[in-house]
C-alpha cells in the first residue's frame, strides 16, 4: 500500500496488492486493484487472469472481466 501512495499508478504494487488480498478472501478490494491495472493498462494479463480466477467463484469479477 505505501507504493501505491507515493506512485497511485504502479502496475505491479497494484498486480500484488490484488493478489494477496485475493488469497485472503477480500474479493471486493482485490477486484478493485485489477480493474485499476486494466484502467491504465487494458490488455494486461496478470490482471486478467487474475479476474478469471476470481470469475470462477465470483459473478461481479466475471462481470468487470466481460466488460474488458
Amino acid at each position: 500500500r505505501r507504493a501505491l501512495q507515493v506512485a497511485p499508478n504502479h502496475l505491479a504494487a497494484h498486480l500484488n496488492l490484488a493478489a494477496v488480498l485475493s488469497a485472503l478472501g477480500r474479493r471486493d478490494e482485490a477486484e478493485e486493484h485489477a480493474r485499476r491495472v486494466l484502467a491504465i493498462a487494458p490488455d494486461n494479463p496478470q490482471a486478467l487472469a487474475l479476474l478469471k480466477k476470481m470469475a470462477q467463484s465470483a459473478p461481479a469479477a466475471a462481470a468487470t472481466l466481460r466488460t474488458n
